[in-house]
């Protein structure tokens, strides 16, 4: 019984002086609060690490509007409306490579306020176009200033003048297409032009002399008298 008295009080004795340990060991320390807002040894943004999940952006010049965030965000947090222009090749944020574009977005909005940063709508996208920056500062008394609106009025009207422009182009393009004369002989089914009749295969539409009907051809000629010799007329005189 006394044993076991002794034991448990060396045993609370070490526990509390292992942890007055750690606590003494930060007196000799500099310290490392981080007076944050106002006193901080370097930006904000320069302390958070790479992959820190801040708000959302999205840069539009390499949006290629295949709404793959809006389709794969879990609360519906992303609102997209795109158009159709010109093909155009932009370069991807995650590895440098061409990727053709031929929509643009003319709404881009992101409700921030019910983002849980799940991160399901930054990995599908094919050019990096959306991502997290570091920037978390979103406290706001109304909740319209976490309702981000990416798409101004200015690019509106030039994304719209842009599709009005294309659609033009892919409707003279379909006129002119329709206005192409088409060629006199179709060809064949496998790709051949078909063959032109020949001579010998022409139907007989005028027969020839040889083998013209007898209703066609003229009248044998009926004989006519003729003088006879003067041997046959000598003695038929002499019989007279």
């Amino acid at each position: 019984m006394i044993a076991a008295y002794v034991q448990n009080i060396r045993r609370g004795a070490t526990t509390i002086f292992e942890g007055m340990a750690v606590t003494f060991s930060h007196l000799l320390r500099a310290p490392i609060t981080t007076q944050y807002p106002d006193r901080t040894p370097r930006p904000m943004m320069d302390l958070l690490p790479e992959r820190f999940r801040g708000l959302l952006w999205v840069d539009l010049d390499i949006c290629i509007g295949c709404v793959l965030c809006e389709k794969f965000c879990p609360i519906d947090c992303i609102k997209i409306e795109e158009v159709k222009i010109d093909k155009i090749l932009v370069e991807s944020r995650l590895d440098g490579k061409p990727t053709p574009k031929i929509k643009d977005p003319i709404q881009f909005d992101i409700n921030m306020y019910k983002c849980m940063y799940c991160g399901l709508c930054v990995e599908p996208c094919p050019t990096g176009a959306i991502f997290f920056t570091k920037e978390f500062e979103g406290a706001s008394p109304d909740l319209t200033d976490m309702h981000l609106r990416l798409v101004d009025d200015q690019r509106r009207e030039q994304v719209l003048a842009a599709s009005a422009e294309a659609e033009r182009k892919a409707q003279a393009a379909k006129d002119a297409k329709a206005k192409k004369p088409q060629p006199a002989a179709a060809g064949s089914d496998d790709g051949k032009p078909a063959a032109t009749p020949s001579t010998a295969t022409a139907p007989a539409a005028t027969p020839s002399t040889a083998n013209a009907p007898a209703a066609t051809q003229p009248a044998a000629a009926e004989p006519t008298a003729t003088t006879p010799p003067d041997s046959d007329l000598a003695q038929a005189t002499g019989d007279a």
